[in-house]
C-alpha cells in the first residue's frame, strides 16, 4: 500500500514523496509552481509476489491437494497430538500456506522450500461454515481445496513435483498448465446470434478480428473527419466506450481533436429539421452528424473487455474527431490539421461526386497529396449508390476506397456485397478497394436518437430504427460504406502499430492481399472482404523480432524531449505542428521544433516521411509493437504509455517554465507503463497520448541484452526524459535528477549498431 504526502511551497519546488516500497519510490513530481488547487490522490500499489517463470510451456507453480488425513502430513504442521486429531480440512489447508510464507524450514523443507504458498481459487472463497456443508465430492468443495505452490525456478518447481509425489500427505500433485490466450471481450454486443436478428458486431466476427487480436489489439493513432462526438460544443464529450473510466483507460484523443468554425453553421441540422418535431425526444443539443461521427468513432476503436455496450476493431488505438461541415475546403483543412498532428491513418466516412479534375475539389486533392508525402494512409467511403462508380475522395488514387458488404444469404456465404434495392447500396469499390461490413452495424450513439430513419439507412438509437438489439441504450445500428470505412481504419491502425515503419502503400497491400477476391479482384468487389488475422500475420512476418527504433527528439525552445516510434508523429514534431502550442503564431511554433538528439542512426532508415530538413531519425533503445512476451508466455508487455502537457492546458500546478518571459511554448511529454502512472500525470493536467509500443515488465528477471528504461525529471525546464540507464550520467549532467515515482520503466534492448537487436 502507498502512503503520499504532499508539501506544497509556493513558489518553491513541489515535492510529493512516497513511502512504499513498491514501482513507486522517491519523489513523485518537482514541479515549479505556485499553491495547488488540489492535492493529487494518493496511489495504492500492491507489491508484487515471487516471478512467474516459464520455460518450455512449463512454469514454477506447482498445484497439490493434501491427503489431510495422512499421519505423517499432520505430525510434520501440527506438534500438539491433540491438534493433529482435532484439525479440519481447512485447518491443515491454513496451516500449510500460512507456515510456508512464513518461511516455516521444518514445513518448507517437507514441501521441497517453495518459495510461497497460495489458495490456487482465490476469488470468491467460502468459509469454513460453508465448506463444511459441502460434500466431499461436490466441485464447489474440490476447487477451494486447491494450493499453488510457487517455486523459485521452473528445474526447482520440477525437482519439487518428483520429490511431492514421493511422499505421503498428497492426494495430487501436478504443473499448473498454461492455456493459449483466445482473446474474446466481454462487451454485450460482441456476441452473435447467427441464427437471426440481431446480429450485432457481426462484421467484426466476418473479418476475423478476434483472431486478429490475439496477435495485437492495435495502438495506432486514427483521426476520423466526420460530424463530431456527443455534443455540438467546443469540448466535445466522446462516449464512455470511449473515453475510458478512472480504471480504464480510454481511447478518445481530445488534445488531436479538433471542429472548424464552419461545424457551427453546417447546415446538417436543417437537413433533417422534420426530425426534430417529429422524432420530439431528440435533445436539441444534439447535432444528428454527432451521431453519425459517434459511431464511426466506436467502430474503429470502441474500449474491449469493459463490460460496455460494443468492441471496436482497434480496441486500444488512440482516435481524434475532426469535427467539420460538408464544405470541401473544411475536408482539406481538417486533412492538413489529422497530418500536422501525426496521424498515422486517416478514415474518411463521407463522399462528393466532385474530383481532383473539379477545380472545387483541388484543395482536397492538395491535402491528400500532403498526407501522401506524410505517409499517411486515408480510408474512404466509395458510396451508397448500388454498384455507381466510387465517390470522391475515395477514387482518388492515394486513397483506399471502401465498398459495403452485408451478412450472406446462407451459413457458407458469410457475406454478400450490400443492397438494398436497385438504388441504394454500395458503390463499386473500384479495382484497386476493398469491402468491409456495412449493413446494421452496431456502435456507440447519444441514446434514443436518430440520423435517418430512411430505410436503406436506418441509422439511430431509436426503436424505429434500431437494428442492434436493445433500443436507447447508448448502442445503435446504422447502415452504409460509411460504416464499412472504419472497419478497415481500425485494421490499418493494428497494422500500423505492428510494424509503424511500412509505408502506406505496404500497409494497403497487406489489407487487400488479405481480401477474399485478391486473385481476381473486379471494379464491383475491389479486393473483397479482408480476412484480418491474415493482414496482421503478413505484417507480423514482415516486423523482425517484432521491435521498432523508439526515436528520440528535443526542442530547445519547447524545453522538451519527446520519443515516438511513430513516423509521421516525428515529422509533425519535426516542424513544431504536433500539439502546437496555443495562441502562437505560425513563426513561433516552426521555432519551437523538435530536432533528433541522442542515441544512433537507425540502419536503412535515413529519414522522417516528409519531415523538417536535417532530421536523421536517431534512436537509443528499441522497443515492441506488440505485448507477446518473448520470455513469457504467461506474463505480456506492458504498454508504454505516452502522455502530454503543455502550457495553457488545465492543470492544478501551473508551472513556472510557461511564464511569459520564459517559455510559453513549453511542452512535457513523459511515459509510463502503469495505470497508476497515468492516474498520478492526469490529476496534474496532462493528458493520454497513446501507446508507443511494449516493453520488458520490471517484475521479471532481466533479459540478456536489455538495458533499464530510466524516466528522469528536470524541474527547471519542467520536462520527462527518458533513456536508457548508460546514458544516466549524460543526462543528470543536462539536469535530469528527479523522479516523478519509479525512476526506471521496465528492460528495453539498446540501439548499439543501429539494427534489429537479437533476442538472446
Amino acid at each position: 500500500m502507498t502512503f503520499v504526502l504532499i508539501t506544497v511551497l509556493a513558489g518553491a519546488q513541489l515535492q510529493a514523496k512516497s513511502s512504499d516500497n513498491g514501482l513507486y519510490e522517491g519523489v513523485k513530481f518537482a514541479r515549479i509552481i505556485g499553491a495547488p488547487y488540489f492535492s493529487p490522490r494518493a496511489t495504492h500499489i500492491i507489491d508484487p509476489k515471487t516471478p512467474l517463470r516459464v520455460e518450455d510451456n512449463l512454469t514454477n507453480d506447482l498445484v497439490i491437494l493434501l491427503d489431510v488425513t495422512d499421519p505423517e502430513l499432520l505430525e510434520v504442521l501440527f506438534e500438539d497430538a491433540n491438534v493433529r486429531k482435532s484439525a479440519d480440512r481447512v485447518q491443515v489447508e491454513e496451516k500449510v500456506i500460512e507456515s510456508i510464507n512464513a518461511r516455516n524450514e521444518k514445513i518448507r523443507t517437507y514441501f521441497s522450500n517453495p518459495e510461497e504458498a497460495r489458495y490456487s481459487i482465490q476469488s470468491s472463497r467460502f468459509g469454513p461454515k460453508a465448506r463444511a456443508s459441502f460434500g466431499d465430492d461436490d466441485p464447489r468443495e474440490i476447487l477451494q481445496q486447491y494450493i499453488s505452490l510457487r517455486f523459485k525456478d521452473v528445474a526447482n518447481a520440477r525437482n519439487a513435483q518428483k520429490s511431492l509425489q514421493s511422499k505421503r500427505g498428497f492426494s495430487h500433485v501436478g504443473t499448473d498448465g498454461l492455456t493459449k490466450p483466445l482473446w474474446t471481450p466481454n462487451d454485450p454486443y460482441f456476441a452473435v446470434n447467427s441464427l437471426g436478428k440481431p446480429r450485432y458486431l457481426w462484421g467484426m466476427h466476418v473479418m476475423k478480428f478476434p483472431q486478429a487480436w490475439d496477435v495485437s489489439k492495435g495502438h495506432g493513432y486514427v483521426a476520423a473527419i466526420d460530424g463530431g462526438v456527443r455534443a455540438s460544443t467546443v469540448e466535445e464529450v466522446a462516449p464512455l466506450d470511449l473515453a475510458g473510466t478512472a480504471t480504464v483507460v480510454g481511447n478518445y484523443r481530445s488534445q488531436f481533436s479538433m471542429r472548424t468554425s464552419n461545424a457551427a453553421y453546417m447546415g446538417w441540422e436543417s437537413t433533417y429539421s422534420s426530425l426534430h418535431s417529429y422524432y420530439n425526444h431528440m435533445p436539441k443539443n444534439v447535432n444528428l452528424y454527432n451521431i453519425h461521427g459517434d459511431h464511426v468513432l466506436g467502430i474503429i476503436a470502441a474500449i474491449g473487455n469493459n463490460n460496455q455496450g460494443v468492441v471496436g476493431g482497434c480496441p486500444t488505438c488512440s482516435v481524434s474527431m475532426l469535427h467539420g461541415s460538408y464544405y470541401l475546403s473544411d475536408h482539406a483543412n481538417l486533412i492538413q490539421y489529422a497530418v500536422a498532428n501525426g496521424a498515422q491513418i486517416i478514415n474518411a466516412s463521407f463522399g462528393s461526386t466532385n474530383h481532383c479534375a473539379d477545380g472545387q475539389a483541388n484543395m482536397v486533392c492538395t491535402a491528400i497529396n500532403n498526407a501522401s508525402t506524410r505517409d499517411t494512409l486515408i480510408v474512404a467511403s466509395a458510396g451508397n449508390y448500388y454498384n455507381q462508380p466510387t465517390d470522391f475522395p475515395a477514387s482518388h488514387p492515394s486513397v483506399l476506397s471502401v465498398g459495403g458488404a452485408e451478412w450472406g444469404p446462407v451459413s457458407y456465404i458469410p457475406w454478400d456485397v450490400w443492397r438494398s434495392d436497385t438504388v441504394n447500396g454500395s458503390s463499386q469499390s473500384g479495382i484497386d478497394g476493398v469491402v468491409a461490413p456495412a449493413r446494421a452495424i452496431a456502435s456507440t450513439v447519444p441514446a434514443n436518437n436518430v440520423y435517418s430513419p430512411e430505410s436503406h439507412v436506418k441509422c439511430g438509437d431509436s426503436s424505429l430504427v434500431d437494428e442492434s438489439g436493445i433500443a436507447a441504450d447508448g448502442y445503435g445500428s446504422c447502415t452504409g460504406t460509411s460504416m464499412a470505412a472504419p472497419h478497415i481504419s481500425a485494421l490499418a491502425g493494428i497494422l500500423r502499430s505492428i510494424n509503424p515503419r511500412l509505408s502506406r502503400t505496404a500497409i494497403a497491400d497487406n489489407i487487400r492481399t488479405a481480401g477474399s477476391h485478391h486473385s481476381n479482384p473486379t471494379v464491383f468487389y475491389g479486393h473483397g472482404l479482408p480476412n484480418a488475422y491474415t493482414a496482421v500475420s503478413t505484417t507480423v512476418a514482415q516486423t523482425t523480432n517484432r521491435l521498432t527504433p523508439l526515436f528520440s527528439m528535443y526542442s530547445s525552445k519547447r524545453k522538451d524531449y519527446f520519443y515516438t516510434t511513430v513516423p509521421q508523429m516525428a515529422a509533425a514534431a519535426s516542424y513544431g505542428t504536433m500539439l502546437a502550442p496555443y495562441g502562437q503564431t505560425p513563426t513561433v511554433i516552426e521555432q519551437g521544433r523538435h530536432k533528433s538528439s541522442g542515441g544512433s542512426s537507425v540502419t536503412g532508415y535515413s529519414s522522417f516521411p516528409g519531415a523538417y530538413s536535417g532530421n536523421t531519425p536517431k534512436a537509443s533503445v528499441w522497443v515492441f509493437t506488440t505485448a507477446a512476451n518473448p520470455k513469457s508466455t504467461t506474463t505480456p508487455l506492458v504498454p508504454l504509455y505516452r502522455l502530454s502537457w503543455r502550457c495553457g492546458d488545465a492543470t492544478p500546478y501551473p508551472a513556472a517554465v510557461c511564464a511569459p518571459t520564459d517559455s510559453p511554448t513549453h511542452i512535457d511529454i513523459t511515459y509510463t507503463t502503469e495505470l497508476a502512472g497515468i492516474t498520478m500525470f492526469k490529476d496534474w493536467g496532462y493528458k493520454l497520448d497513446g501507446i508507443e509500443g511494449y516493453i520488458y515488465p520490471k517484475s521479471l528477471p532481466q533479459p540478456t541484452g536489455t538495458v533499464k528504461l530510466m524516466r528522469k525529471y528536470n524541474p527547471a525546464r519542467d520536462d520527462h526524459a527518458i533513456f536508457p540507464e548508460t546514458q544516466l550520467a549524460t543526462m543528470a549532467a543536462e539536469g535530469y535528477t528527479a523522479d516523478s515515482g519509479s525512476d526506471w520503466l521496465g528492460y528495453v534492448y539498446p540501439n548499439t549498431t543501429g539494427s534489429v537487436p537479437t533476442i538472446q
